[in-house]
């Protein structure tokens, strides 16, 4: 029985080695703390350091001057594939000034890409946002040629706790508001649960996938599931499975992802409120000169 202890300890012990060997590594500097903040964790700084790159100097994935791209594939709720385009000169909001183009029919016009770079600094949206507390990010949206069709700036927190960040949710990608967001939260460990909730204005409700008046609200659940090894673009990556649910009173939305401590979320399966997916793959990740693409 003594020895049938010791083994389990030992387990026990190894498993934890790589827990611990396997989530990134940041340095807690400057005396700022961790606090939660509606179910994320944010770092809280004491009043003396204003430094612009606060929330983003100690960050191990995604750090500024990176970039990440990704391809994207939408399916109907039939299964047929599409991309989309921008449209101009429509009485449209320029939110909805959008059309789906079957994928076999693309001209060059529509978006094919999403290319997200983490940018230095807070770009004034503290001053805009007094408290904003974000590492700041720009989405891309391009064509098959790299032009950037539109672009917009959000926002991600990376700490020792959690990696949470906000989708790209322009155009056709505003649907996104009402899934899970990609977000991962310590202990990186198979089996860790953790909840959180957002409330969704109508500002986000479209006719092509659902309308509502006032707020919704969303609630989620998240869980690591899996620790596999996966085939992609940069060859074989150790990968977190994190597997998500959100609810709200009009239906529910569901996220796959895969991270990976060096490339960030490399994959992310979403099921959208009208039973449509979107699937994004990183195909490349350059930083500063260094482009790691596919092979």
């Amino acid at each position: 029985m003594e020895r049938f202890k010791i083994i389990l300890l030992a387990i026990a012990l190894l498993g934890l080695s790589f827990t611990l060997v396997a989530q990134p590594v940041h340095k807690v500097s400057n005396g700022y703390k961790i606090i939660e903040d509606n179910g994320v964790f944010v770092e809280q700084f004491p009043t003396f350091n204003t430094s612009d790159n606060r929330y983003t100097e100690d960050n191990v994935t995604y750090t500024a001057g990176v970039s990440f791209t990704y391809n994207y594939r939408f399916l109907d709720r039939e299964g047929k594939e599409y991309l989309h385009r921008n449209v101009e000169g429509t009485d449209l909001d320029a939110n909805k000034a959008w059309e789906l183009v079957p994928f076999a029919e693309n001209d060059g016009s529509a978006v094919q890409s999403v290319k997200m770079t983490v940018l230095y600094g807070l770009q004034g949206l503290d001053e805009m946002k007094p408290g904003y507390n974000r590492t700041v990010v720009q989405y891309d949206y391009l064509t098959a040629q790299g032009n950037a069709n539109y672009s917009e700036v959000t926002g991600l927190v990376e700490n020792a706790k959690n990696i949470w960040m906000n989708p790209p949710r322009s155009k056709q990608f505003r649907i996104l508001e009402l899934n899970p967001a990609p977000f991962i939260q310590a202990p990186y460990a198979v089996g860790n649960k953790w909840n959180w909730t957002k409330m969704v204005g109508s500002f986000w409700s479209d006719e092509r996938w659902a309308e509502w008046d006032g707020l919704l609200i969303n609630t989620y659940q998240y869980e690591i599931t899996d620790f596999k090894t996966v085939n992609t673009q940069f060859g074989e990556l150790e990968c977190y499975e994190v597997t998500a649910r959100a609810q709200n009173e009009i239906g529910n939305t569901e996220m796959i992802a895969l991270f990976n401590p060096d490339f960030g979320f490399v994959q992310m399966n979403f099921t959208n409120i009208d039973g449509s997916k979107i699937t994004m793959d990183l195909e490349e990740r350059a930083v500063e000169g260094f482009t790691a693409s596919k092979n």
